[in-house]
């Protein structure tokens, strides 16, 4: 019978990692780590939406996969793009022009306010099967917050990445 040894990695903490990078920290008020991912869809030229990708847990390791992942879309808070555009409590992505993931219709989300006084950010679960569904398709467009986009290769890229460096359980290096 042969063993397979999994070893988590190790990544120390990123605060302010750029777009499509993975970014680490440790929450120590919260005893609380979170692993991320950004990445910023873009439409005539601007990037109204910010996608984010978030694994969080108490301490400083992970041992194991994590169940599932907060998938939140935000607008972009500075500048502000589309200042007009009323911000709606939508989040849906369409993978291959075949499969649908509809994160909002779930009923299993957050609408908060980032930016303003007024709700304008989706924060929903999704698990890590689906998430790796949408990391591995050939294309992948986002209706979010009342915009449609489009992920870029390089954004899947970023979210294969983030599905590595979570996959296997993760532990902080801090500080």
């Amino acid at each position: 019978m042969k063993t397979l040894v999994v070893a988590i990695l190790v990544m120390a903490t990123n605060a302010a990692p750029k777009p499509r990078e993975v970014g680490a920290n440790y929450f120590e008020p919260l005893d609380q780590s979170q692993i991320w991912v950004n990445v910023e869809p873009d439409l005539d030229g601007a990037a109204p939406v910010i996608i984010n990708l978030t694994v969080a847990f108490p301490g400083l390791r992970l041992d194991r996969a994590p169940a599932t992942v907060a998938v939140r879309a935000q607008p972009r808070c500075a500048p502000v793009v589309f200042p007009d555009r009323i911000r709606r409590p939508i989040l849906t992505f369409t993978v291959d022009r075949a499969r649908t993931f509809d994160l909002t219709a779930r009923g299993r989300y957050d609408f908060v306010a980032t930016c303003s006084g007024t709700p304008d950010t989706v924060i929903a679960p999704l698990t890590m099967a689906e998430l790796r569904a949408m990391a591995n398709s050939k294309t992948a467009r986002v209706e979010a917050l009342g915009f449609a986009l489009a992920l870029t290769s390089g954004d899947l890229a970023a979210w294969r990445r983030f599905i590595q460096t979570v996959e296997h359980g993760i532990a902080i290096k801090y500080p």
